[in-house]
C-alpha cells in the first residue's frame, strides 16, 4: 500500500513493454550479470520499411479527471474499446433541406453551486484584487482543499485564456502564475 501512494502521482512508463517472455543471457566473464538479450534490427531494413497505413479518422481524446489515481466509470471518461469510430449513416443525418447536418452530443459536466461561486470568485479575484487578503486566503485554500478536482478543466480554460489576452499586463500574469503553482503543489489533485 505504501508504494502505491508514493507512485500515485508518477505516469506509467510506455512503449517498453514485450509481447513475449523475456530472454535473459549470461554475461561472457560474469558469473552474476545477466542482459536481455534483444535482436538485432538493421537500420537499413527499417529505414526501407514501408510505411503503416494512416488512421482513416483521427481523434484526440483528453482525460481529466482521476481520482486516488484511478479513471472513475463515467461516460465521460469512456475506455477506449467502447469509443469505436462513427459511421458514415450516423455521422450526418438530413434536414429536411438536404444539408448534411453534424450531430454532436454536449459534455454536460455538473458542478455545484459552491464550486461555481468559488470558481467565480477566484476568477475574479485573480483578475481585479490579485493583490488583496482575500485573493492570498484563495491562494491558500487551493493546495488544500481536496474537493476541488472538478474544477481543473475550468482552472486550466480561464488561465489559458487569460494568458493569451493579458500578455502584456504582467501583474496578471503574475497572479495566474500564483494560481497555477498552488494548484500543481496540490497532493490531492492530478493536473497533469
Amino acid at each position: 500500500m505504501h508504494i502505491r501512494t508514493t507512485l500515485r502521482k508518477f505516469l506509467p512508463i510506455y512503449g517498453f513493454a514485450s509481447g513475449g517472455p523475456l530472454r535473459f543471457k549470461r554475461a561472457v566473464g560474469h558469473r552474476d550479470l545477466f542482459y536481455i538479450d534483444d535482436k538485432d534490427v538493421d537500420l537499413k531494413d527499417v529505414i526501407e520499411a514501408s510505411l503503416p497505413k494512416a488512421p482513416l479518422d483521427t481523434a484526440v481524446t483528453c482525460h481529466w479527471l482521476a481520482i486516488e489515481g484511478v479513471q472513475p466509470a463515467i461516460p465521460e471518461n469512456a475506455p477506449i474499446e467502447v469509443i469505436s469510430a462513427p459511421s458514415d449513416t450516423k455521422k450526418h443525418e438530413q434536414k429536411d433541406d438536404d444539408l448534411p447536418v453534424d450531430i454532436k452530443l454536449p459534455v454536460k459536466h455538473i458542478l455545484s453551486r459552491e464550486l461555481q461561486m468559488y470558481f467565480d470568485k477566484v476568477a475574479e479575484l485573480t483578475l481585479s484584487e490579485s493583490d488583496s487578503a482575500l485573493f492570498k486566503e484563495a491562494l491558500v485554500s487551493l493546495p488544500t482543499d481536496s474537493g476541488l478536482h472538478p474544477l481543473v478543466p475550468y482552472f486550466t480554460c480561464f488561465i489559458a485564456d487569460e494568458v493569451s489576452r493579458g500578455l502584456n499586463n504582467f501583474p496578471l500574469l503574475f497572479a495566474l502564475m500564483r494560481v497555477v503553482s498552488n494548484g500543481n503543489s496540490a497532493p490531492n489533485l492530478e493536473t497533469k
